[in-house]
Order: structure tokens, then C-alpha cells, then sequence
């Protein structure tokens, strides 16, 4: 029996350390979690756990003491950053930072796809970021992908976090659905925001789609808006960031008299002026004997009045009778 006693009294007293109600001083590399059950009525209380046991094993060290998991951290030197003695360290709350002695550098460590990777402060082009959700272009055909964003996040050292603000989800000459709207054009989605941490990583998400025409095929003219006399034009899915007054949210067919040999939509657009390549008028005495013509060659005489010493004659539209 006196063997037993000596036994029991020789293991660490963190070990045996009851359920606590109030934070323990836990030994190195170790956390309080409030995870066991005290007295009868089963109220939880706080025990000692290994930081190893956090995460499948990613934060496995702590200072100890009174600490909570958020205080486990893992530490990698940076070197791959090109800097000899940078330290970094990660902690499981997302705060991440590094030093050489004990002055702050611009570097952090981020777990990317479960790996822990040093990273640059530097400006970081959204494209590297996962996006948070299938985001399906919603006026067209398709989804978007982690390469279809463009700009750059910026790295916040005091938050911890990356600033995704310029960040922009778009897609490019795309055929356009919605609304009638019968044009190729660009897709985007607004309001990029990140979600995640250093920890567990990060992705961004947007906001709706929205739309505005480029391009109107053969035989048809843009329809041209005024942002500022359509108040709705959000709501239509109709919008654009590239400035100017105006926005080509459908192509419809030319009218009579016109052809169009396609065109394309330079932005920003501060009129409605139709550019010539969609609106292109017949010869003189000719015309089209409907809308949509996507050429010269469905031009067709008309309306021309010719004389001579036998008397005069008009073209009509069927260029094999005289009226």
C-alpha cells in the first residue's frame, strides 16, 4: 500500500487536478477547457487539455497558466521568405504576426488548404483567395470560379485580417439572359467580403450579380439607359462600376431603313448615342423590308423615281416590277 501512495504522489499534479469552476494554472503547452462535470447536479468546470489536441494537432503549444484554447499557437521560422531569424507565430484565435527580436516584421502564418504557410504583408491578388460558396452567374449560363477575381486584398496587422474591398468577382462576354436582354456582356458580383481567419483560413464571398451589354450581335442596336432616370436598374440586375452616366442593358432589332453589322459598347457611355456599327442607314432609295437586316445586302430599292422621253417610273420594294 505504501508503494501505491508513493506512486500516486510522484504523477504531475496537473494530472489529477479536479474540475475546477474557475480557470486553472495549467502547465506548459496545455489549456483550460470547460469540458468536465462537477458535483452532483453535473455544472461544468474547467480542466487541463493539451494544446496537441486542438485542431488534429496544428496548435500545439501554449505558455500555460490560466489560458483558454484561444492562447494555443503554432511557430514556424519564415525563412522561406527570403529573412533569416524571422519567428512567426499563429495562435488558434487567428492572431498572427512575426518578429525578429522582438521587433514586428511584415509577415504572418496562415493555414492554407490544412498547411501552415508564411506570408507576406505585401498586397495579395484576390484570385489566390478560395471563394466561400458556388456562385452561379444568375443572369447567364454558369458559375464562377476562384480565378475570375480580379484586384488586390491588403493585410491588416492589427486585425488580423485581409482588407478585400478592391476585390471583384467578373466574368467576361457572356451571353446575357436576363431581361430579354439578347447581348454578350460582362458579370459581376458586388460587396466582396472575407470570412474566415489565419487559423482556419480564409475565402471571400460576394454579393448579386449584376450585368451590363458589350457587345449586340448582327441586326440588333443597344438599348441604351440613363442611370440616373432609372432608378431600378439595380434591381433589373443592370449595373456596372465602370463610371459614366449611362449603361446597354439589352440589344433589340434595328428598325426598318438600318442594318447592323454588330458592334461593340466601349464604356464609360455618358449618352445614348447608338454607335454607327449598330445603327447603319440604307443607300439613298433603298431600304429593308424588315427589321433586323445584319447587312448592306438586305438593303432593296425604293421610293426612286426615274424618267426619260417615254415617260417616268417608280422602284418599289420588289426590284423586278416597275409601278
Amino acid at each position: 500500500m505504501a508503494l501505491l501512495v508513493v506512486l500516486v504522489a510522484s504523477i504531475p499534479n496537473f494530472v489529477l487536478a479536479e474540475c475546477s469552476p474557475s480557470l486553472q494554472e495549467c502547465p506548459e503547452n496545455y489549456y483550460n477547457s470547460k469540458t468536465c462535470t462537477m458535483g452532483l447536479v453535473g455544472q461544468l468546470g474547467y480542466e487541463c487539455k493539451q494544446c496537441s489536441s486542438v485542431a488534429s494537432g496544428k496548435f500545439p503549444l501554449s505558455a500555460g497558466g490560466q489560458v483558454t484554447i484561444d492562447k494555443c499557437y503554432a511557430r514556424e521560422a519564415c525563412s522561406d521568405l527570403g529573412y533569416d531569424g524571422w519567428m512567426c507565430t499563429l495562435f488558434y484565435s487567428g492572431k498572427s504576426f512575426c518578429t525578429q527580436a522582438n521587433t514586428p516584421r511584415p509577415a504572418h502564418l496562415e493555414y492554407q488548404n490544412n498547411e501552415l504557410v508564411c506570408v507576406s504583408n505585401a498586397d495579395r491578388a484576390c484570385s489566390d483567395f478560395n471563394l466561400s460558396g458556388n456562385y452561379i452567374f444568375d443572369v447567364a449560363n454558369g458559375s464562377f470560379v476562384q480565378s475570375d477575381q480580379t484586384g488586390n486584398a491588403s493585410w491588416n496587422p492589427e486585425t488580423y485580417t485581409w482588407n478585400v474591398s478592391s476585390c471583384r468577382l467578373e466574368k467576361n462576354n457572356q451571353n446575357i439572359i436576363a431581361n430579354n436582354a439578347n447581348c454578350k456582356g460582362n458579370i459581376w458580383r458586388c460587396c466582396p467580403s472575407i470570412s474566415g481567419n489565419a487559423a482556419e483560413g480564409f475565402s471571400i464571398g460576394y454579393g448579386y450579380a449584376h450585368y451590363y451589354c458589350t457587345y449586340c450581335r448582327e441586326g440588333l442596336k443597344p438599348y441604351i439607359l440613363n442611370k440616373a432616370e432609372n432608378p431600378m436598374l439595380p434591381v433589373a440586375h443592370i449595373s456596372d462600376e465602370t463610371g459614366g452616366t449611362h449603361i446597354a442593358g439589352a440589344c433589340s432589332a434595328v428598325e426598318a431603313t438600318y442594318y447592323s453589322t454588330g458592334c461593340n459598347l466601349g464604356y464609360p457611355l455618358n449618352s445614348d448615342n447608338i454607335p454607327t456599327d449598330c445603327h447603319l442607314q440604307c443607300p439613298g432609295n433603298m431600304t429593308t423590308l424588315d427589321p433586323g437586316a445584319d447587312s448592306i445586302n438586305s438593303c432593296v430599292p425604293y421610293g426612286g423615281t426615274y424618267c426619260d422621253q417615254t415617260g417616268c417610273f417608280t422602284l418599289g420594294t420588289n426590284a423586278d416590277l416597275c409601278e
